[in-house]
């Protein structure tokens, strides 16, 4: 495997990757966008399965505390204009130690992580509804960021928690516009920290 990591524009590329799962963690503190997690998402499966193993990223948001939520993306450019964390508030979501790192997972996303030979373990579970309002800081711009609530998340898809980049998602901007609009105050969220997400 040959990876290329630079530090300019945090570029994540493998060539010949030749294992059917594999998770690279850039932890070298030699590159500033080491918080940008590499996950081969691939499994061995019948070739007429009808689907394939894909490459897809895991960016880590962290809390003040030091709690990662981690976004699971095509588009890892998009980090760029995300401007808040999606998590589904009647979910209720793992705590779970991921190689010596606190994360915030869905099931499955906790599975699929110890599938792939990572050190995976459960510490306790958090309600969605309790992670609504807290900050977290962008990887890449360091911009405080707010973790709201949206139905549309699926809990048990990928991480079960989703990066908002509504210049580039619909259904980013249509959750965000809701909330704007007079959702927030069914979740207790500050008006003014709702209507400050562009």
């Amino acid at each position: 495997n040959q990876l290329k990591t630079t530090k300019a524009s945090a570029v994540v590329v493998f060539k010949e990757v030749k294992c059917p799962a594999a998770l690279l963690i850039t932890d070298d503190p030699y590159y500033a966008f080491r918080q940008i997690v590499v996950l081969l998402h691939g499994h061995r499966r019948h070739p007429d399965a009808g689907i394939s193993p894909e490459d897809v990223v895991i960016i880590k948001f962290r809390d003040s505390d030091g709690l990662v939520y981690p976004c699971l993306t095509y588009r890892p450019e998009t980090v760029y204009g995300a401007v808040n964390i999606w998590v589904h508030p009647d979910h209720e979501y793992l705590i779970v130690e991921v190689n010596d790192e606190k994360w915030v997972l869905g099931e499955y996303g906790a599975s699929e992580l110890a599938d792939q030979g990572h050190k995976v373990r459960v510490t306790g579970k958090v309600k969605g509804s309790e992670l609504i309002g807290r900050l977290v800081f962008n990887p890449v711009t360091g911009m405080k960021i707010p973790v709201f609530p949206a139905l549309f998340v699926d809990p048990e898809s990928g991480t079960g928690i989703v990066m908002s980049v509504p210049a580039h998602a619909p259904y980013d901007y249509a959750a965000l516009r809701d909330l704007q609009g007079g959702l927030y105050a069914k979740y207790g969220l500050d008006k003014e920290l709702v209507d400050s997400v562009k």
